[in-house]
C-alpha cells in the first residue's frame, strides 16, 4: 500500500512538473502572439501611410499630365 503511495506521490510530482513547462510554453508563446500582434498593427500603419503617399503623388501626377496636355494643345 505504501509503495502505491509512493508511487501515486511520485506521478503526481512529474505531472504537476510536466503542467508547469506547458504552462511556462502557453505563457511565452501568448507574449509571442501579443508581440506578432503588435508588429503586425505597426506594419500595417506603415502599409497604410504609404498608400496615403502613394495616392497623393498619383493625384499630383494626374494633375501635371493634365497641365502638361493643356500646354501642348496650345
Amino acid at each position: 500500500n505504501e509503495s502505491l503511495e509512493r508511487q501515486m506521490r511520485e506521478m503526481e510530482e512529474n505531472f504537476g512538473q510536466e503542467n508547469s513547462g506547458y504552462q511556462d510554453t502557453i505563457s511565452r508563446l501568448e507574449v509571442d502572439i501579443h508581440n506578432m500582434k503588435d508588429e503586425m498593427a505597426r506594419h500595417l500603419r506603415e502599409y497604410q501611410d504609404l498608400l496615403n503617399v502613394k495616392m497623393a503623388l498619383d493625384i499630383e501626377i494626374a494633375t501635371y499630365r493634365k497641365l502638361l496636355e493643356g500646354e501642348e494643345s496650345r
